[in-house]
């Protein structure tokens, strides 16, 4: 399987990431590129992964996706951002799905996401990405799959993609879009109305959770829906995704692009867009505790951990997937 996947590592700036991405790599032996839009040339340590290297400093991250995707010569390519982990075996296993299932365009498994403590390194936090997993939109209707994506948004931007889709989903991308929430979105589009996706219930990936990651600091559909200078991208992002995919659909353009527009216009009052949640009951009392002096704090991390501890047990069911957990946990308490 490994012949028929290319990863590629998305690079900005965060080099120690990169260099701790090839240790994690060492034995994964299906072709990797490493795409760097980084100010500096990366100075790379000693390392067993064999990769191709492509260096665009200035570049959109939407371009740099767009040159990298030319590079594949395999079937099937999965993206990996620099603080981020995709599980080899997860890889595989999705790339296995496809093969076997010939009307899916994407597949993935579950995510989970990581904090590192700032005053102990070797303490990880875990936590679940998602409220619910091993989903399967599977509709043979491209518009009730793009719908039931958006109605239930997770991320498949890091998922197992065919090749030629993602090539289809930005092909002359790099051009028209900035905004990483549209390039996210894209990557969502496309595949959607191309064809079906699968969450297999195993775990998949690792992100990693940071208050000051780009996600947290880029204007999402909420923002682009109403300001001004963002309307020349938007329309040039729902165009592209009409353009890309038209020949594909037996529906005019314009009925196409009515179609996108409705579901991600949807889709931008969301809490996910917004995130905005109602503040719960649970919340409040949550926040009455924390004023509680010298306990308060205490009680609430304490309370926290057996919250994250029991969604973790709730998230690993199977042997696998303990033993991949493991395996990721000391990884990350190393490095």
């Amino acid at each position: 399987m490994n012949e028929l996947v290319t990863l590629i590592i998305i690079l900005h700036n965060r080099h120690e990431n990169l260099d701790r991405l090839l240790i994690y790599y060492n034995s994964f032996s299906s072709p990797v590129i490493i795409a760097d839009s980084s100010a500096e040339v990366h100075s790379f340590k000693d390392s067993s992964v064999s990769y191709k290297y492509l260096y665009t400093p200035g570049v959109s991250f939407t371009k740099k996706i767009e040159m990298a995707l030319a590079e594949v010569k395999t079937p099937y390519i999965v993206m990996c951002a620099d603080d981020d982990f995709i599980i080899p075996e997860g890889i595989l296993q999705s790339v296995d799905f496809l093969e076997k299932n010939k009307d899916y365009t994407v597949a993935q498994g579950i995510c989970i996401n990581y904090k590192k403590s700032i005053k102990n390194i070797g303490n990880v936090e875990f936590g679940r990405m998602y409220v619910n997993h091993a989903v399967d939109i599977s509709s043979d209707d491209p518009f009730m799959r793009l719908e039931t994506l958006f109605n239930s948004y997770r991320s498949i931007l890091y998922a197992v993609h065919r090749t030629d889709t993602l090539r289809l989903a930005f092909k002359n991308a790099g051009a028209i879009i900035k905004n990483l929430y549209l390039n996210e979105y894209l990557t969502a589009i496309v595949p959607m109305l191309c064809g079906k996706s699968r969450e297999l219930p195993m775990l998949y990936q690792v992100r990693e959770y940071s208050e000051v990651s780009d996600d947290k600091t880029t204007d999402n559909l909420d923002i682009i829906f109403i300001d001004k200078k963002y309307a020349a991208e938007l329309n040039g992002f729902i165009q592209l995704a009409v353009n890309n995919v038209s020949t594909l659909i037996n529906i005019n353009k314009e009925s196409l692009r009515k179609k996108i527009y409705q579901v991600i216009e949807k889709f931008s009052s969301d809490p996910v867009v917004l995130n905005k949640q109602n503040v719960s009951f649970k919340k409040k009392i949550g926040l009455m505790v924390k004023n509680i002096p010298l306990l308060g704090a205490w009680l609430i991390e304490k309370n926290r951990r057996i919250e994250k501890e029991t969604e973790m047990k709730n998230i690993i069911k199977t042997e696998e997937d303990a033993r991949r957990f493991l395996e990721i946990k000391q990884f990350l308490q190393s490095h």
